[in-house]
């Protein structure tokens, strides 16, 4: 049982240095929302009284505070403050990004660095509808 707890040791080490490099890879990179690892401890079932035999991940946590916002000379980025993100279309799939650093397509829609098309909901006569689109 101690090489168990040993390991599982090891492995919530590594998945907790794993985290923190990815943090570090991507500092830098726009609307990048850190994350912390989370870990719990294990304990044998129907047991009471009884020191732990391990650890486990518990979970993720990322950290959703809003970062400075900077002027970037380009007229087509866009910030958020205060809850909500930007709906995109990647491959017909909706995607969630807090990264406002958009641009012109070729065909004149606006998206994403990475081209995916940002949506929105169109104004027609002052009157804002209900379908999402580009």
């Amino acid at each position: 049982m101690t090489l168990q707890t040993a390991l599982s040791g090891l492995t919530s080490a590594q998945t907790g240095l794993n985290t923190v490099s990815n943090n570090l890879a991507n500092a830098n990179t726009t609307a990048y929302k850190s994350q912390t690892a989370l870990f719990q401890d294990i304990y044998p079932s129907n047991a009471t009284n009884t020191p732990g035999i391990g650890s486990s991940l518990e979970g993720m946590s990322t950290d959703l505070t809003e970062g400075n916002l900077t002027s970037t000379g380009n007229s087509l980025d866009a910030a958020i403050q205060g809850n909500g993100y930007f709906i995109v279309s990647s491959n017909g799939a909706q995607q969630y990004t807090r990264d406002g650093a958009f641009q012109l397509s070729s065909s004149g829609q606006l998206e994403t660095l990475n081209g995916s098309k940002l949506l929105g909901y169109a104004t027609v006569n002052g009157v804002q509808g209900n379908t999402l689109g580009r």
